[in-house]
């Protein structure tokens, strides 16, 4: 019987550390962009996070602080439109899997045409969108190193997903300081979240020796 053939793919450049916020700016001059979209939520900004993101940045910044839990295709469009007028080329997702996977989605609609429903399933993105950097606050969803991104259809509120290579963020900067002003609850839901996500990649029938080793260690 021929041998499996896996494929492993996550975000190409990973900062992480105590610290590592302070590599943001040297990830936004690589890119060339000049207006950065940041794209959040409420809770972050008023826990000063944004705040202490937007003191690395030397670009223009331009903040959409709208995200929901659970984004709609409607947050998604609105945040486009947001992007748009202000004429941003790079966009930075700063908070859990919600905002890191509105930022990225609206990234890609920045260039290409559609809705997110037209979008749905695998391999349905034509053409990669704006660059974006994620920076969690949060553990769990890790969505700052996934190819997908999830959404709820309002008709029926069910969670429907795209997934595409063209979603894979240019840069990831997990700073743990980040996550200290997280309400207690918040920190043991998404430690567990965390968990879950080890234990499905080391048990699912597409699980590889790379895939083994980040579970293991998680």
């Amino acid at each position: 019987m021929a041998d499996k053939i896996g494929k492993f793919l996550t975000t190409r450049i990973i900062h992480h550390g105590p610290g590592a916020l302070g590599k943001l700016d040297g990830e936004i001059g690589r890119s060339g962009a000049t207006r950065v979209g940041i794209v959040t939520d409420r809770g972050v900004v008023e826990a000063g996070i944004v705040e202490r993101v937007l003191a690395e940045v030397k670009a223009a910044t331009f903040t959409f602080d709208e995200v929901q839990p659970d984004p709609s295709y409607e947050l998604v469009g609105r945040c486009v439109a947001f992007l748009k007028d202000t004429r941003c080329d790079l966009v930075i997702g700063v908070g859990g899997g919600s905002s890191m996977d509105t930022a990225k989605m609206a990234a890609v609609m920045m260039r290409n045409t559609g809705d997110v429903p037209d979008f749905f399933g695998r391999d349905r993105i034509p053409k990669p969108g704006l660059p974006v950097i994620a920076i969690p606050t949060t553990a769990g969803t890790g969505s700052e190193v996934s190819p997908a991104a999830v959404f709820v259809d309002p008709r029926d509120r069910s969670k429907k997903g795209v997934r595409s290579d063209f979603l894979l963020p240019e840069a990831a900067i997990l700073d743990p300081v980040l996550t200290l002003t997280l309400p207690q609850p918040l920190t043991a839901s998404t430690g567990i979240d965390a968990l879950t996500h080890a234990i499905e990649a080391y048990s699912a029938p597409q699980a590889a020796l790379m895939s083994d080793l980040a579970a293991e260690r998680s």
